[in-house]
């Protein structure tokens, strides 16, 4: 969920990013990447 930053949170699923709608939950999958500003996350399963 985006809290509304100034730069916009975005997530790459597959080959394509998308920025996420500000105060809206956005469900994620293993191997999503997030990113914010200069900063990306990768979705991973611990095992």
């Amino acid at each position: 969920m985006d809290l509304g930053s100034a730069n916009g949170t975005f997530v790459r699923s597959g080959e394509t990013y998308m920025q996420l709608q500000a105060k809206k939950r956005t469900g994620l999958s293993e191997n999503d990447v997030i990113r914010f500003g200069s900063l990306s996350a990768k979705v991973e399963r611990s095992n």
